[in-house]
């Protein structure tokens, strides 16, 4: 297999909608909005934010047209090296912004 280096990531973002009443039930649906390749990096420091440690990432992605929303679930695997297994990072988006060059999905990591 062979990895881009400009994206050597991947990149998973879904989105969960539907209703939840907690008498009823409810029904939610989990829609696949991406999942191809990325370049995740860190935009700043992990600092506490209301007792909460927050990290704010970045994800880089090819020129696409797709709506990204504040709120949607996102998951990068790390490229696997000969001296250890991908890691796995999860998050929560905050922003997204198209620009001409690509897309830029802004997130914070969650513990989940």
């Amino acid at each position: 297999m062979t990895t881009n280096p400009q994206f050597p990531h991947t990149i998973k973002i879904t989105r969960t909608t539907g209703t939840y009443d907690p008498f009823n039930g409810g029904t939610t649906t989990t829609e696949e909005i991406y999942n191809g390749e990325g370049r995740n990096y860190k935009s700043g420091n992990t600092n506490p934010t209301n007792g909460v440690l927050v990290s704010d990432y970045v994800v880089s992605m090819p020129f696409t047209l797709l709506e990204i929303l504040a709120g949607d679930k996102i998951e990068v695997t790390d490229r696997m090296t000969a001296l250890e297994d991908a890691r796995v990072l999860r998050g929560d988006v905050v922003d997204a912004y198209l620009g001409n060059l690509g897309l830029n999905v802004y997130w914070n990591k969650t513990n989940t």
